[in-house]
């Protein structure tokens, strides 16, 4: 195994050794996951050094999650567990930074009052109240919705994405904010 580049381990066995604090789990960690995390980051046309200043926080937040007990189960593999806390702190590095590059990633990420809808398309009555209706909704609300129903995200994702405790509050969460749309769409009387 070079410095450079370790092979991708076990999960199962890796979330052992880390949980048992091997010396050497760690920097398996970091070494399996890095080139692969680097490929992924290219599409935000971010420098390196802002990939792997969010690549070493992303493994220090998953370190810690181990440690805390957060994490003591995996419902998907390392890799997965990983990008999405990397990619998340790559966009708050990036919009941190003022990163123009950013804007077709993040625009329904940075602004809360983000649409579903685009405003360039010819509106009908019903889209426009459900449009009116989804930007009532608490900032929470909104970014849950649109990551579920229309970036397609797991429930595991926006619990990564999102840091709730764990699946059953991101479903508990969705449910309330599909039955709070479902009400302001009912008041606005066009279903």
């Amino acid at each position: 195994m070079s410095k450079e580049y370790a092979e991708i381990p076990d999960d199962q066995q890796l979330l052992q050794a880390l949980q048992s604090k091997e010396s050497k789990a760690l920097e398996q960690l970091y070494l399996s996951y890095r080139k692969p995390f680097i490929a992924f980051a290219r599409r935000y046309q971010a420098n390196e050094e802002d990939v792997l200043d969010a690549y070493q926080d992303a493994v220090i937040a998953f370190f810690e999650n181990v440690q805390t007990g957060k994490l003591n189960k995996l419902s998907s593999t390392i890799k997965t567990y990983l990008f999405s806390i990397g990619k998340y702190k790559l966009i708050n590095k990036l919009k941190q930074n003022g990163s123009k590059s950013l804007i077709d990633y993040t625009s329904d990420i940075e602004a809360p009052q983000a649409n579903f809808i685009d405003d360039k398309l010819e509106l009908s009555h019903r889209q426009k109240t459900l449009k009116a209706a989804i930007n009532e909704l608490g900032n929470t609300c909104r970014e849950l919705l649109l990551l579920f129903y229309y970036k397609q995200y797991s429930i595991e994702a926006i619990q990564i994405e999102m840091g709730f405790k764990n699946e059953n509050t991101v479903k508990a969460n969705k449910s309330r904010c599909m039955k709070n749309l479902k009400s302001i769409i009912q008041k606005k009387d066009i279903l």
